[in-house]
């Protein structure tokens, strides 16, 4: 048997982006070769025109046979051809991320590894690198009007390092206030997405307090941010009056004194807005009937101010004679303002009765009351006593027994104590003197208070007589001779008044000498009952007797000349 020994030769030749080739040499008889097959490259490779740093690379996988057990992807920068390998290790997909990718313009290729066997693609389309490090304001702010968008609107772009815009979409940017001279609020809109240029707008931003010098900043996350240019918000238009000074405070007075108060025109933001040519007047009234307001400290009175054209305030004076605290408005073509003042007492000048007189029958106590008295001021505002109190002496006119007393049917006393921090006390009277006593209330250094009172009769408790209808009561009598006289029964109190009959009273007359009648009546109301008496003829004396149970009766002597 013929031995052959056989050597076999490989040798694979495969070109970039070719088809890979088998040859076999043998010793022996005879030569042949054979193709068994070609490892085709992958197609279609693609990337984005623009990128933030990873390049998401993609491509058609390898067709024919043998398939490729996976690629290898490269980056070429296009200014050098300088490669690198992109993708760690072999990608058995048909897709990658090339991460951290350094700014630069670059294409792409994919390499098929089939064992020793390779086969690459065409090159990629170019693309651009840029890795976002900054803001800009590409839209400045410009001068707008207090809460009124800012127009045209304020834009942001996002740059390189170069400072070139940088194409990136779907980054958030937030605006806010930087310099910001008048503590205003930065309203709208705040944060933006950049669209596919890398440009965040905001139509809508606005800021309320009117200023010169605001900015704006722009921030994202690591980028650097950005300042925008200053720009003005001027004032809208003139809304409302405000008092921008502090209440006043002070005691009464008819002189406008107290100020100066500020009253200032604003737009609806609290900013200030200059009265126009001409100046622009304002109304100024007050819930106090004693109000009285001036231009100048103790000035005229006047009902209106005006504002100087060019400027967005004015001032005036404030007095009032009614204690208390009062609202003041200002009112006019403009929302109005109002404000709450205080007015305090002036000093005490005089003591008054503050409550009505009183009226009551005859009494040896005092029951009548309370009677309060009173310490005011010049404008009838209450002044409390200072510290120690204030003594006020108490007087009563009435020729009677009259008494005053700190309670009800209390002790006599000549004087009352305003206790301090008040500014009046109480007392009661009374009187045995049926009249209109005028009682009296005096400290030193005020004006005297005084009050007519009124004081009746008590109950019927006694009989009189009277010889005419004076109804003064007489005893002894003296009367004509041989003639009738008109005698009258009068009702007294026990304290001599002149009393009045709840009911009927019948009166038992009798005389020891002389024509009377047997009785008479006093009707109810009525004080008196009258009866004829004659003497006997020539002189004469006598009784005459008048009871009437159980009031206490009179005997009276007579004589008749």
């Amino acid at each position: 048997m013929r031995r052959l020994r056989v050597l076999a030769i490989v040798i694979a030749i495969v070109s970039l982006g070719g088809t890979a080739w088998a040859y076999w040499g043998a010793l022996g008889s005879g030569v042949g070769t054979a193709q068994t097959g070609a490892l085709n490259p992958p197609t279609t490779v693609t990337v984005p025109a623009t990128s933030t740093g990873t390049v998401h690379v993609t491509w058609t996988a390898s067709t024919g046979t043998p398939l490729p057990t996976g690629y290898r992807v490269t980056r070429v920068l296009d200014s050098t051809d300088a490669s690198a390998v992109a993708c760690d290790g072999p990608v058995t997909g048909t897709a990658c991320d090339d991460q951290s990718v350094p700014d630069g313009s670059y294409h792409y290729t994919v390499t098929a590894v089939y064992r020793s066997w390779t086969a690459t693609s065409a090159a990629s389309s170019s693309v651009v690198v840029q890795t976002p490090t900054q803001l800009a304001f590409t839209a400045q702010p410009s001068t707008t009007t207090a809460s009124s968008a800012i127009t045209p609107g304020v834009a942001v772009t996002v740059k390189d390092a170069a400072g070139a815009a940088v194409p990136a979409a779907g980054i958030q940017v937030a605006v806010a206030l930087g310099t910001n001279p008048s503590d205003g609020t930065l309203s709208g809109t705040l944060t933006a997405t950049t669209n596919s240029s890398g440009v965040a707008s905001f139509g809508n931003l606005s800021i309320d307090k009117a200023s010169v010098g605001y900015t704006l900043t722009a921030s994202s996350g690591s980028l650097v941010g950005a300042i925008s240019g200053s720009f003005t918000v001027t004032a809208a238009a003139a809304a409302r009056f405000v008092i921008t000074s502090q209440p006043v405070s002070g005691t009464a007075s008819t002189s406008a004194t107290l100020g100066p108060i500020t009253v200032a025109r604003q737009d609806a933001y609290g900013n200030p807005v200059n009265a126009p040519a001409g100046g622009a007047a304002v109304n100024l009234t007050s819930s106090s009937s004693g109000a009285r307001f001036a231009a100048t400290s103790g000035g005229a009175a006047v009902s209106s101010i005006t504002f100087p054209a060019g400027t967005s305030s004015t001032t005036f004076y404030y007095g009032d004679t009614t204690v208390g605290p009062p609202t003041i408005t200002a009112s006019g073509a403009l929302t109005s303002a109002t404000q709450t003042e205080t007015i305090t007492p002036a000093a005490a000048t005089r003591l008054v009765f503050t409550t009505a007189p009183v009226s009551g029958t005859a009494a040896q106590t005092a029951v009548l009351g309370p009677i309060t008295v009173q310490t005011q001021d010049a404008f009838g505002n209450p002044v409390n006593a200072p510290v120690g109190g204030r003594t006020v002496n108490l007087a009563s006119d009435s020729t009677g027994t009259k008494l005053f007393a700190a309670s009800l049917n209390g002790p006599g006393i000549t004087s009352v104590t305003i206790p301090a921090g008040s500014s009046s006390t109480t007392f009661f009277y009374g009187d045995t003197k049926a009249g209109t006593p005028t009682i009296t209330a005096s400290s030193t250094g005020l004006t005297n208070a005084s009050q007519l009172d009124t004081i009746t009769a008590a109950a019927p408790g006694k009989l009189c007589l009277a010889p005419s209808s004076s109804l003064v009561c007489v005893a002894p009598l003296t009367l004509p001779k041989n003639a009738t006289s008109s005698l009258y029964v009068v009702l007294h109190d026990q304290w001599e008044n002149v009393a009045t009959a709840t009911s009927t009273i019948t009166v038992t007359l009798s005389s020891t000498n002389g024509t009377i009648p047997s009785g008479m009546t006093i009707a109810a109301g009525q004080s008196n009952g009258v009866f004829s008496f004659k003497p006997p003829n020539g002189s004469a004396t006598g009784i005459i007797t008048a009871t009437a149970s159980p009031l206490t009766g009179v005997t009276v002597n007579y004589t008749a000349n």
